[in-house]
């Protein structure tokens, strides 16, 4: 790392936050995704594996960051890519497909669990955009 910074530390369990959530989605190693599942219609079952394998490169390029001297233009473009990756997958499974039924809304915990998960997601999209802005 090139700064012992806060930030740093935060870029960095970012892309190994995204390396091991494509891991797990493309199947490599055995682990459920929890809250960060992707669920789609049959009809798209292959978006998935998709957005494991950006997830993957996403994470393997924040770490690389972390360690190797990149381009400022190419930093800001491959973080602007992941920022715009995550928040079209937020979109998707919260939004498109994620959105509770109107049971779900009167029982259980479902809305708590989407509210969290949503939060979290939103949460991790601030951590990116800071680092669109160097």
């Amino acid at each position: 790392m090139s700064k012992a910074s806060s930030f740093s530390i935060v870029r960095l369990m970012t892309g190994v936050f995204f390396l091991v959530l494509g891991i797990i989605g493309l199947g490599i190693i055995e682990g459920k995704l929890g809250m960060f599942e992707f669920k789609t219609p049959k009809d798209f079952n292959w978006i998935p594996t998709v957005f494991a394998v950006i997830n993957m490169i996403c994470g393997i390029f924040l770490i690389l960051e972390c360690f190797i001297a990149i381009p400022s233009n190419i930093s800001s473009m491959g973080t602007l890519a992941i920022t715009i990756c995550w928040a079209i997958q937020i979109v998707l499974t919260k939004f498109v497909w994620g959105w509770p039924s109107k049971n779900e809304f009167k029982i259980n915990n479902t809305v708590t669990e989407w509210i969290l998960t949503l939060v979290t997601e939103l949460l991790i999209l601030t951590i990116l955009f800071p680092q669109n802005n160097k």
